[in-house]
């Protein structure tokens, strides 16, 4: 290692470090996507008791927040409100604690 940074094989170590971890928060990241994407088509969509749909919602919440621990904040900002909305469009309510804590 020079003072400016690795060398050699150190060097290609280093980029595979990188692009391994770029690819793995790639496939989190296609996880979220298609994990709400299917959950919204399935509450818009599919014969689904509202109760079911909830059940649905709070899985997947508990999902997401698995995965990506530190992100409660942007899970309440974005799709939240768009579960919530869904609800509401198909179902005409949605559960009383969630106006608030959704």
């Amino acid at each position: 290692m020079t003072a400016s940074g690795p060398v050699g094989n150190e060097a290609g170590t280093a980029e595979r470090l990188d692009l391994g971890h770029l690819r793995e928060e790639e496939d989190r990241m296609t996880w979220l996507r298609c994990t709400v994407d299917a959950l919204a088509r399935e509450i818009a969509w599919a014969p689904l008791p509202y109760e079911e749909a909830v059940v649905r919602v709070t899985r997947v919440k508990a999902a997401i927040l698995s995965r990506f621990s530190t992100k409660g904040e942007t899970y309440e900002l974005v799709y939240a409100p768009r579960f919530r909305r869904l609800l509401e469009a198909r179902f005409g309510r949605v559960p009383r604690e969630w106006v608030l804590s959704l």
